[in-house]
């Protein structure tokens, strides 16, 4: 899926699934100058994310 198709399945915006990139939380494929992302990739990111609710440490 492209970038803007992911974000759109994320209920995100294109530059959060950039960032997930960049920070190698989310793997992506070049197809030429396109960047893709499989679904398992974005399914796999998700399911990682913090719970919503979920105590992170800070005060």
């Amino acid at each position: 899926m492209t970038i803007e198709e992911a974000a759109s399945a994320a209920a995100s915006s294109r530059s959060a699934i950039y960032r997930a990139l960049k920070s190698k939380q989310l793997s992506g494929k070049k197809a030429g100058r396109r960047t893709v992302i499989l679904q398992s990739a974005l399914s796999a990111y998700l399911h990682a994310l913090p719970a919503f609710g979920e105590d992170d440490g800070q005060a």
